[in-house]
């Protein structure tokens, strides 16, 4: 039984976590809020011409890659830090979309599948975590070795048993944001940081919520053919 113990203290320990170098911190904070800054700027813009579009979406990166407090980049990593891998994948997807396609309504429409609804589940626990109602510290598990192996593991059982193209390629970026927080331990050293930030939790929770609202909605206020079927005389 200590032996099982001891193989396992390495696992799931966070006394020495492996965090991001400062240097690769500091030149991701312009780039991921630039990323996400622009894909805002897109969005403002995305009825307007696509030139307009595009010049819009390149003067809001190289605004956000200003040096000092010129930058918004520099007022927004004040307060959050960096957004997550996720954030910056999807956010880069959504701009070269914009960027190659003259029209937005081309953009493919996505929904939330079993990972995303996962994600909003887990971002309730680690904000219970975050005001002390957890009997356990769900977040500092995030640094251990153990989480990132649990991680891996359900992307990937999620991706072999997708039913749906949505359903693999949340579990695609997934395990992309996984990869690269592996090779750079950004935002924070935490594989949840990684995968999911509070501003992300917020769109996942408003598109669940829009998506429930829209199925009753269908539901609901179908038409009913027998209804509208007129009386033959």
């Amino acid at each position: 039984m200590m032996d099982s113990l001891q193989f396992l203290a390495p696992w799931v320990s966070t006394v020495t976590p492996v965090l991001p170098a400062a240097v690769l911190v500091r030149w991701a904070q312009p780039i991921f809020w630039g990323l996400v800054l622009a894909f805002l700027v897109a969005q403002v813009f995305a009825r307007r011409p696509a030139g307009v579009r595009r010049m819009a979406m390149v003067a809001a990166f190289v605004w956000a890659c200003i040096p000092g407090a010129w930058s918004p980049t520099w007022w927004m990593g004040l307060a959050f830090q960096l957004p997550s891998w996720t954030t910056v994948l999807l956010c880069s997807a959504s701009l070269l979309t914009l960027w190659r396609h003259p029209r937005p309504s081309e953009s493919i429409r996505r929904g939330t599948a079993f990972l995303g609804w996962l994600a909003i589940v887990f971002g309730l626990l680690l904000l219970l975590d975050m005001f002390i109602l957890l009997p356990f510290a769900l977040y500092r598990w995030g640094f251990s070795a153990l989480a990132l192996v649990c991680v891996l593991a359900t992307a990937t059982a999620v991706w072999a048993v997708a039913g749906s193209a949505l359903q693999k390629s949340e579990a695609a970026l997934a395990l992309l944001a996984t990869a690269l927080f592996v090779l750079t331990r950004l935002p924070t050293g935490n594989v949840f940081d990684a995968l999911l930030d509070p501003w992300l939790w917020l769109v996942l929770v408003w598109s669940a919520v829009r998506q429930a609202v829209s199925a009753v909605k269908s539901r609901f206020s179908g038409d009913d053919p027998l209804a509208l079927e007129k009386p033959t005389q």
